[in-house]
């Protein structure tokens, strides 16, 4: 019996042993996890209970716990959870930015592109009237001199003088003659009969308007009056003379004039009797090439600039007529572009002025044959209501835009380098890359600002979620921002106020 109090009260004494050792154990833990805590006597279970919702520590069931590796478990296990944590303003800044940048970023490729296709479009317009505007005035200059022939071929003294120059030569049967036996004849004097008044009146009008020379034949092709002596007496085997009688008004390519001792072009115009129709003659002007110099201080204001020049070209003979540059006009001899920009040029003013589909068809070969790209063909009515033919389209790194004359096989031809395009292009692009990081910026503060605002009155709550689970639970969230999170600060506030008793009620009951 003796023995037996002996063993109950040794195992009495190990029980309490034990179980102090326990609560020191808990009390230390209790220490390590809320190192903060003004509580003295927390229950361990409500401890474990708090803590166990943050971090969840698992163990195999056999396995026995030793709480100084729990504690180094749980540490390990926070510190990798605060690494990957994705704070509210963080997650608002990563998912509101994409959303309006990205529809930002394509507005403005959207809106590059269509002023840059908008500015392309007007640098076609502005080359085209480039080539029309040198066209027109070259076509102007040769309707204003036209002018002289045309009045004269009205004239009464003219038509009269043709008249009587046929009915001499009808007389003297001249007609019936070869032509070497009347040049033979008329070599000295290149006149049928001598009409010093009408030879002075054209003189005057050659000295007056800068012809090169102006001569009138009958319809025989004789000489009749001249403003000075020409090579030949009879007219009518001239290229010239035939044509201007077929088809009433004729102007030549440019060429060397033997006579007139220039460099020119020749307009000839038909005398018809004003009353039957009839043909009576030729009337022959010379344009000197130097008077296209007048067109050039006009041409000067059409707004060239950088590598926009302006040609016009005589097609018959592939001949460069002037050259107009942001300079001024050059004595060029070469065609910009070369022979392929002739055989196009050659090739429109021969075509008719209604496009056909052989039309098109032949100008596909061209196409393909010189590799021109954004080839467009087609038509346009000028301010006199004649059509003229426009092509544009790149070759070799130059956009070129032909335009035809109405009046002569003459071409403007307009180019300007592929390169000044895309610089205009690019300087675009820099414009809008800075308006868009312009804009980008304004976003991205207006964004921050916005999370921020949003994500404040959370981030106060887990503050003082933080600070009650450190042990102070007199912190009190403020409710701020949406109705939202004000409920969740009351109802985190209410929670706390029930723990806060609930400890209370622990400690009170431990002390019994």
């Amino acid at each position: 019996m003796k023995n037996a109090n002996n063993n109950i009260n040794l195992n009495s004494k190990n029980f309490n042993t034990k179980a102090s050792s326990i609560v020191k154990s808990k009390k230390n833990l209790t220490k390590t996890l809320l190192p903060e805590s003004n509580i003295s006597n927390v229950n361990l279970r409500v401890v474990q209970e708090l803590t166990e919702t943050e971090t969840e520590v698992r163990h195999l069931p056999d396995q026995d716990i030793n709480p100084g590796d729990q504690l180094l478990e749980m540490v390990k296990t926070e510190k990798k959870n605060q690494s990957n944590k994705n704070t509210l303003s963080r997650q608002l800044l990563t998912t509101i930015m994409p959303t309006v940048l990205i529809p930002l970023t394509l507005a403005s490729l959207v809106s590059y592109r269509i002023v840059h296709d908008h500015d392309k479009e007007q640098n076609k317009l502005q080359q085209q009237e480039q080539a029309l505007i040198a066209g027109e005035a070259a076509s102007q200059l040769i309707k204003d001199t036209f002018t002289v022939p045309t009045l004269l071929a009205s004239n009464p003294l003219v038509i009269n003088a043709a008249h009587a120059g046929s009915k001499t030569a009808e007389q003297q049967e001249l007609q019936k003659l070869a032509i070497h036996e009347v040049e033979l004849r008329f070599q000295n004097t290149k006149l049928l009969q001598p009409n010093p008044q009408l030879n002075r009146y054209l003189k005057k009008i050659v000295k007056d308007v800068g012809l090169g020379e102006l001569f009138v034949t009958d319809r025989y092709g004789y000489n009749i009056a001249y403003s000075n002596l020409t090579s030949d007496f009879v007219q009518r085997d001239e290229d010239w003379w035939q044509q201007a009688k077929r088809q009433g008004r004729w102007v030549s390519e440019l060429d060397f004039d033997d006579s007139a001792n220039v460099f020119g072009f020749d307009l000839a115009q038909a005398i018809k009797d004003p009353q039957s129709g009839e043909f009576l003659g030729v009337i022959k002007a010379v344009l000197p090439m130097n008077q296209l110099e007048q067109l050039f201080p006009y041409l000067e204001h059409i707004g060239l600039m950088g590598s926009q020049q302006v040609q016009l070209i005589d097609t018959s003979q592939g001949m460069v007529i002037s050259t107009l540059t942001p300079e001024g006009s050059l004595d060029e001899e070469q065609i910009i572009g070369g022979e392929a920009i002739w055989k196009i040029a050659k090739f429109l003013v021969q075509a008719p002025s209604q496009l056909t589909i052989n039309t098109k068809q032949d100008f596909n070969s061209f196409k393909a044959k010189y590799s021109l790209k954004e080839a467009k063909l087609s038509t346009y009515k000028n301010k006199t209501g004649k059509q003229v033919k426009i092509v544009y389209f790149l070759y070799k790194n130059k956009f070129y835009t032909i335009v035809t004359n109405p009046y002569t096989d003459w071409v403007s031809v307009a180019s300007v380098d592929k390169s000044e395009q895309q610089n205009s292009g690019n300087e675009l692009i820099v414009a809008f890359i800075l308006i868009a990081l312009a804009l980008g910026a304004v976003t991205l503060i207006v964004v921050l600002l916005l999370s921020r605002r949003l994500s404040a009155p959370l981030s106060q709550l887990s503050d003082t979620a933080k600070e009650v689970a450190a042990g102070n639970l007199d912190a009190i969230a403020q409710p701020s921002g949406t109705a939202e999170t004000q409920t969740l600060a009351h109802t985190f506030n209410n929670l706390v106020a029930r723990i806060k008793v609930l400890v209370q009620d622990q400690s009170l009951e431990a002390k019994r």
